[in-house]
């Protein structure tokens, strides 16, 4: 009996035992909210503002545990600290140690922590741009420079400053004598500025060297000088467009013959359409010194870089055949002069008619009667003058639609129709035989496609004035914020005054330039020779256009 109540003893123990390691190891439970907050500076030595400073260190301490790298590549100390700085950490503080005497005298610092700096749980970054400020002299120099960046992504975005009297401020080679970096709002300032002339960009600095880096790194150029004096040391409303210099020429990366009637090309970069014709191209044989012509080009929706060629011609393939490509541009206006590309003929013959592949409008199928767009996409180029005369268009009573029509390439029609009535049905036919390909084929079929055009009570609209002392022609955009191919334009000369009508409901985006050089578009200036950009103003809300509720009494108002 001992022997029974000793081992229920030890059971009981083993039981518990086992019991307390389980309970031991058991884990919180998982879930809860994901953390979105970041992270920011919560103290600093020395204290914001500090005169008269002779230390060898400076401190952040953040609101929780950062990404130590993070904070090391964001770190932008304006002028710059001569010699080595050393980076430590205890805990959430960090530590930047750096020799006495490397600073200068009687001189205003400025250390940003930019937005690149990120939490350690979930890679939060920070929301702005944080500056300590403090002076080796007696004042703190109280100049600012501010601004916004419009931009779908500025978070990250430098802005870089040149002092006009130190003379080094090619931002190609000299670094920036003040650097800030962008929030998630656009918004940056930069502090701590004596009285001089500043040269002010925006950089999305590629390689994080602070250099400007062309056709690599976005620049933006602001529309006005910043100019810190005694009397005036606060400069508001830098306020930059971001862009992007294309120095570089297109380039054909890839040639190669699909059929016996068609090249693929595969460029570099989207061509200047306006300026592209079939006769840019042509073969070459050099076993015969025979030219052969190429007859059409076209490309596909959402394909913006590669192109098809097509034509009649057969290609000897026992001979040694080029396409030569010449004078192509890009849309900066970059010019290939001449290019020539060795093609392997393909024998494989073309024996598939043309199709309709798509009938559509910006306006997700629907026809506004305003502008009354409707384009037409075709699987394969055609001859547009024959194309045309297989195009009609009825209404719902079959009454035969007066349309203008052009082809932006020989696989699209851009049809225009005259005159459109409201909540009207309007049918489009294709008599396919008029559609023949560069290798003859045609079907005997026609297409045909309803669309259906806007009602009145389907549009909305916006009016208003802008105020802006110029006598310069002012452009206004109406932009859907969603979707940036509908934008409504105006031009206002004289009267000031603007109305937009027949809208399409949804949020929209409204702004303004002064045309300066009266060129009809905005114009974003230059980092070098540095050209200002043109005067831009944005509403400040964004437009919740309602179908039937037109939005009055809009007051855009310019800067000075």
């Amino acid at each position: 009996m001992a022997k029974k109540t000793k081992l229920l003893q030890i059971l009981l123990t083993v039981i518990l035992a086992f019991t307390l390691v389980k309970c031991a190891h058991q884990l919180p439970p998982t879930g809860g909210p994901v953390d979105t907050i970041p992270p920011e500076i919560i103290d600093t030595f020395p204290p914001n503002g500090t005169t008269n400073f002779s230390d060898d260190h400076i401190d952040f301490t953040f609101s929780e545990y950062v990404e130590k790298r993070s904070v090391k590549d964001a770190i932008f100390i304006s002028p710059n600290i001569a010699g080595e700085k050393d980076f430590d950490w205890n805990g959430r503080t960090l530590e930047i140690s750096f020799e006495k005497d490397s600073l200068l005298s009687n001189t205003t610092y400025s250390v940003t922590v930019g937005t690149d700096v990120k939490d350690v749980n979930h890679g939060n970054n920070m929301a702005g741009a944080f500056t300590l400020y403090f002076s080796t002299g007696a004042k703190i120099d109280k100049g600012v420079i501010s601004g916004k960046v419009f931009a779908t992504k500025p978070l990250g975005i430098m802005i870089f400053a040149y002092k006009e009297s130190l003379g080094k401020d090619n931002p190609l080679k000299d670094k920036p004598n003040y650097i800030s970096q962008v929030g998630k709002d656009g918004m940056f300032k930069i502090g701590g500025l004596s009285a001089d002339n500043y040269k002010i960009i925006a950089v999305r600095d590629k390689f994080m060297d602070l250099l400007y880096n062309i056709g690599e790194d976005a620049f933006g150029v602001p529309f006005k000088k910043a100019s810190i004096t005694a009397k005036d040391s606060l400069i508001s409303g830098v306020n930059f467009f971001m862009s992007r210099e294309d120095t570089t020429a297109p380039n054909i990366l890839d040639a190669t013959m699909t059929d016996r009637n068609h090249v693929f090309l595969k460029l570099s970069e989207p061509l200047d359409s306006s300026k592209l014709s079939a006769s840019n191209f042509y073969f070459y044989d050099s076993s015969s010194s025979q030219k052969s012509p190429i007859n059409f080009w076209f490309k596909k929706k959402n394909k913006s870089s590669e192109y098809f060629l097509a034509f009649s011609d057969t290609l000897n393939s026992v001979d040694e055949n080029y396409l030569i490509a010449e004078n192509i541009y890009d849309k900066a206006g970059n010019q290939l002069p001449h290019i020539e590309l060795p093609i392997a003929v393909n024998e494989k013959p073309d024996t598939v008619s043309v199709n309709i592949t798509s009938l559509f409008t910006d306006y997700n199928g629907k026809i506004n009667p305003h502008d009354a767009i409707i384009f037409a996409e075709f699987s394969d180029a055609v001859d547009s003058q024959k194309a045309k005369r297989g195009i009609e268009v009825f209404d719902k009573d079959s009454v035969k639609q007066k349309f203008n029509v052009r082809f932006p390439n020989s696989a699209l029609a851009k049809i225009t129709l005259l005159s459109v009535k409201p909540d009207n049905k309007y049918s489009f036919a294709f008599n396919l035989n008029y559609f023949q390909d560069a290798a003859g084929n045609v079907k005997d079929t026609t297409y045909f496609k309803t669309l259906t055009s806007m009602g009145k009570l389907n549009f909305s609209g916006a009016e208003g004035m802008v105020k802006i002392n110029s006598q310069k022609p002012v452009i206004v955009h109406l932009q859907k914020a969603d979707d940036e191919k509908i934008i409504y334009t105006q031009k206002l000369v004289q009267n000031k005054n603007f109305k937009f009508s027949s809208v399409v409901p949804g949020k929209y985006l409204l702004w303004a330039f002064e045309d300066k050089n009266r060129n009809g578009k905005y114009d974003f200036g230059k980092v070098l020779p540095y050209t200002l950009s043109e005067r831009f103003q944005f509403y400040s809300d964004t437009l919740n256009l309602r179908a039937r509720w037109p939005v009055g009494d809009i007051l855009l108002k310019f800067q000075k």
